[in-house]
């Protein structure tokens, strides 16, 4: 799949083609910037802060391929893979809590030990 048709295809699937941009020398902060550099093709995506970084795997290796189809069905499976749908909390709201209090407590306690109290 190359560009084009990933574009075409996020479309038909209901996904803002936008949230791609094959750059030509301008980074889009909104989208995955596929660029084209030292003989890969290269993901890199904004911060938050305008700030653009290259994306990495959660192995930590740097998202890189040899071909623009490559790059291209990588983004393709990422950006159509179905959202996870978050499951029930088995607590009730008294429960949920009872825990929040029991963590505040514990996280006073410590930082009250690292400032030299007794805790």
């Amino acid at each position: 799949m190359n560009f084009t048709e990933l574009q075409a295809g996020l479309r038909q699937a209901g996904v803002d083609p936008d949230r791609v941009n094959m750059s030509q020398g301008d980074l889009d902060l909104w989208a995955h910037n596929i660029v084209f550099e030292k003989g890969f093709y290269t993901s890199y995506v904004n911060d938050g802060r305008d700030e653009f970084f290259r994306e990495f795997s959660y192995e930590g290796r740097p998202v890189e391929f040899v071909t623009e189809d490559e790059i291209c069905d990588y983004l393709w499976k990422k950006l159509t893979a179905p959202t996870p749908v978050p499951k029930k909390s088995t607590h009730t709201p008294e429960q949920l809590e009872v825990r929040k209090n029991e963590l505040m407590a514990d996280t006073l306690r410590r930082l009250s030990k690292r400032r030299g109290g007794k805790g």
